[in-house]
């Protein structure tokens, strides 16, 4: 491939600038006091006259891979391996935020994310949040922001627990992760609160977390400092979770039987009554459902066309408890004769 000339290289950089669209949303935390001064005036500028300062050697570089269409940060859980579904937290900034009348509160935005099941959930939990973006425009992921792409701005190395503390040792600084560029960026504590809520929701642990780049201590995130582990602390912070939920898996199965018979996975509908009374249905068609129930103890039963004619009582072995581990699996049963 031909060496592009400075011109091309302009043209090229402009172009990727006019894609950049930085929400209004990305502002730092109304706690100032705590962060320096190049912090506070920091201001998203155009890219394109920035990034011609470098190397053209690098420029270069930049442009053979645009030009080679490197590959999409695919959507986590995509390409056939086996799955699990998270809740990671991102942040909302309020609007209009900061001290004056009329300002709101940031606040941790739970969503639920599919994401690869490495068989490690605490690796598998964080990895979600480097890579994924929130659905809502208007909520924002210090692990992966300022591209136009999602491009998380380091990976996973391990995720370890030991004496109540959960390391989290990454592949990048993330001190200052976009040094070429200035912007107004969201509070670290703030970005921190997201990994610690998102690794203690998935583990079901109130343990604290401490973070490291390639086995060494993090200085900190986004100009932030850490001075050791870090726990839950809505300290300047809101939380939209008034509802907890859990997803369950399950199966609905037929069993017993003649000696040999065996056992049937079924279609037909599987029922979940709270201490409430409120009851909640899902349909399966081979026997394997999923449902999204709020925290709390159930009873599950279901039916089946496929035995006693649809009105038979099939059951789970014993209450379920819905809870903040994962995962959340039950089996219910219909008892052949």
């Amino acid at each position: 491939m031909a060496q592009p000339t400075e011109t091309q290289l302009r043209e090229l950089f402009q172009a990727e600038a006019a894609k950049i669209d930085v929400p209004a949303d990305l502002v730092r935390a109304g706690t100032a006091s705590t962060l320096n001064a190049r912090r506070q005036r920091r201001r998203v500028r155009a890219l394109g006259g920035a990034l011609l300062v470098g190397a053209v050697a690098a420029s270069v570089i930049f442009v053979v891979n645009l030009a080679d269409q490197a590959p999409d940060h695919s959507a986590p859980g995509s390409g056939g391996a086996a799955t699990l579904d998270v809740k990671v937290y991102y942040l909302n900034l309020g609007a209009p935020y900061g001290d004056g009348a009329g300002a709101s509160k940031a606040r941790l935005i739970p969503e639920i994310v599919t994401t690869s099941d490495t068989g490690d959930l605490g690796y598998d939990a964080v990895q979600a949040l480097l890579e994924s973006r929130p659905t809502d425009p208007s909520n924002i992921n210090g692990f992966n922001m300022l591209t136009v792409e999602p491009n998380p701005i380091a990976e996973v190395n391990s995720v370890m627990v030991a004496d109540d503390v959960i390391t989290v040792d990454l592949t990048a600084d993330i001190w200052d992760p976009f040094p070429a560029i200035d912007c107004l960026c969201p509070s670290g504590q703030f970005v921190m609160q997201q990994l610690v809520w998102t690794l203690q929701s998935a583990l079901n642990t109130d343990a604290t977390v401490a973070l490291t780049i390639n086995g060494a201590p993090a200085k900190g995130i986004w100009l932030s400092r850490l001075d050791g582990p870090v726990g839950a602390d809505l300290t300047g912070l809101g939380l939209d979770d008034a509802t907890e939920s859990a997803t369950v898996d399950g199966l609905l199965v037929a069993v017993g039987g003649p000696p040999g018979t065996p056992n049937t996975p079924l279609a037909g509908s599987v029922s979940f009554e709270s201490d409430g009374g409120e009851v909640t249905a899902v349909d399966t068609t081979d026997g394997t459902f999923r449902a999204s129930l709020e925290l709390g103890r159930y009873i599950v039963t279901g039916t089946s066309p496929a035995y006693a004619s649809d009105s038979g009582d099939c059951q789970a072995e014993e209450p379920l408890i819905v809870d903040r581990s994962y995962p959340i699996h039950v089996r219910v049963v219909c008892q052949r004769r």
